[in-house]
């Protein structure tokens, strides 16, 4: 290149350069790409116009770019940072953690850097390892109100709620305008069980952000919490006025409409928008063969049937399989593996999968949870619903002889579940004291027990068979085996009411939809019983009366 020639390109660089630092990315990258054919391996221009192509969303042309950049100067930390932002747009949070630690050796002081790692470390669920990295960022830039925000966040999916709260404070302390820390301090709050310090303090942040779709969900939320359900409602439709497209507020409506017991088609079609919302367990698939809706005739046809929540989930909507079956379909069904011995004996389906497994060819497809909307499922239709599992026989003669000749009443008893969606659900197994009054045999169908509790659970007169329970088929045989099953809300819950089995469910204040409002009877389990708290996480209120109505129960 001669010197007027480099001139001409210094020249239309500095131009293109000028649009980028404006803000007008698309102008920058038609500079860029016009320079490219010139320069074809300048691994400046190429970062460039990676980075422009990255804010105008051009994802595929900008890791070209940057990956060029790399291949050009593989000592350029921007060209990685690019490479790791394009990387965790596209759902690649690994490749985008190695791309950042590339750029972290090359720039060890860059406080974004850690930053970044914090972020996919989060996308990969991995929260110590993230608070880690915003704890470098924020020891190199004190200062840092989206290190500080998101340290908050990690520190929240940990359950560690307080300690979230105060990074949303320092962050706010920083920036107080910052709308996601203060959507993040309202949400956290609810977490805390705080639900009118919640919507206290979203009324005031919605003071100053009026237009903002996430505060009115997460008002929405917080009255629902609160039983002003109608409100709720309003406030999940003005977010999705403001913000059509903002999943959570959709599905949030959905759910609370389902609690109030609007099933069809309200309810099931809002909750259709839990695949669009990022932080909602279950991932979307994606298959060639198109979703059932209950739109178009099974007779003839292949249909797959795939779980895609918890197992409680699977259990209760696995009721589903011999409506579709009787529209003519062959079943393939794919399951979580500790339910598959439980469902192959209930169930005649052409095929039973775990997830992962290669599928056969398939016409339709539907998840376990969109079958009330395909079938306009309503309470109406549930109502007389009957059992449709039963434990295996020869699994219940081997647990007939390990638990041995029957003494008294038996009463299986679940205190504990997952801590996602809701760590509020489980009680502390210490709290459970007033239980062992009752003259009755407690048999523990915990498979896993919360270390916490391990030292009560020992000293309690408590038959625990933890280690000897493989699957569900083992749950439902011991479930089978006694006369009464107390549980929180949790798989076991979903089991002994699918198998007819008394129930007296353990319910949270605000709880999950499934279990509608106020009474005590359920339509998707006639057998259950459902003892609500009176006041938000009051378990030793709960508990008390379970203890009083099981002495009464059995005298």
């Amino acid at each position: 290149m001669t010197k007027a020639q480099a001139e001409r390109f210094q020249t239309r660089l500095n131009d293109a350069l000028q649009h980028h630092r404006a803000g007008r990315s698309a102008e920058a990258l038609a500079g860029y790409s016009a320079l490219l054919p010139q320069e074809p391996r300048h691994a400046d221009l190429l970062y460039l116009a990676g980075l422009a192509a990255q804010q105008l969303g051009k994802l595929d042309l900008a890791l070209h770019h940057a990956t060029g950049a790399v291949r050009a100067n593989p000592k350029h930390a921007g060209a990685h940072l690019v490479a790791g932002l394009v990387l965790k747009q596209q759902d690649q949070p690994a490749a985008a953690l190695a791309s950042y630690d590339r750029a972290a050796v090359l720039q060890p002081l860059n406080p974004e850097i850690y930053y970044l790692r914090g972020n996919a470390q989060l996308e990969l669920r991995a929260f110590v390892a993230a608070i880690a990295d915003f704890d470098r960022a924020l020891e190199l830039r004190p200062a840092y109100a989206e290190a500080l925000n998101n340290r908050g966040n990690a520190l929240r999916d940990l359950i560690r709620y307080d300690s979230a709260l105060q990074n949303y404070e320092k962050a706010l302390a920083v920036r107080p305008d910052y709308l996601e820390a203060l959507n993040n301090y309202g949400q956290t709050l609810r977490d805390l069980q705080r639900p009118a310090e919640s919507l206290a303090f979203i009324d005031d942040a919605l003071r100053r952000f009026p237009q903002s779709a996430a505060l009115h969900n997460n008002r929405g939320v917080a009255l629902q919490d609160l039983g002003r359900f109608g409100q709720a409602l309003e406030s999940f439709r003005t977010a999705q006025h403001l913000d059509p497209h903002l999943a959570m507020a959709h599905f949030n409506e959905g759910a609370c409409r389902l609690l109030m017991g609007y099933y069809y088609p309200d309810g099931w079609s809002k909750y259709e928008w839990r695949w669009q919302v990022r932080s909602f367990n279950p991932k979307v698939r994606t298959f060639s063969a198109p979703p059932w809706r209950g739109d178009v005739p099974l007779e003839g046809q292949t249909i797959l049937l795939h779980a895609e929540q918890g197992l409680g989930d699977t259990l209760q909507f696995c009721r589903f399989i011999s409506d579709v079956a009787a529209r003519g379909a062959k079943i393939l069904l794919e399951a979580q593996s500790p339910l598959k011995d439980l469902l192959r004996h209930n169930f005649t389906v052409d095929a039973l999968l775990s997830p992962g497994d290669a599928l056969p060819p398939f016409d339709v497809h539907c998840p376990l949870a969109s079958l009330p909307l395909a079938l306009q499922t309503t309470l109406s239709s549930l109502a007389g619903s009957r059992p449709y599992l039963q434990a295996e026989p020869a699994r219940k003669d081997q647990w007939r002889q390990k638990l041995g000749p029957a003494t008294r009443k038996r009463v299986g008893l679940v205190w504990s579940g997952s801590a996602i969606p809701n760590p509020h659900r489980s009680i502390p197994f210490s709290a459970l004291l007033p239980l062992w009054s009752a003259d009755v045999e407690f048999i523990s169908l915990q498979k896993q027990v919360n270390p916490l509790d391990e030292p009560a659970l020992t000293a309690a007169p408590v038959r625990d068979f933890r280690r000897e329970i493989t699957d569900f088929s083992d749950t439902a045989a011991l479930i089978d085996l006694c006369d009464l099953v107390i549980s929180v809300d949790t798989s076991a819950a979903h089991l002994a009411g699918a198998m007819g089995k008394p129930v007296w469910v353990l319910l949270l204040h605000n709880p999950d939809w499934r279990w509608l409002l106020e009474r005590e009877d359920n339509p998707w389990y006639p057998s259950a019983r459902l003892i609500r708290q009176n006041r938000l996480g009051d378990w030793p209120e709960v508990v008390a009366r379970v203890a009083t109505e099981l002495r009464r129960h059995f005298r």
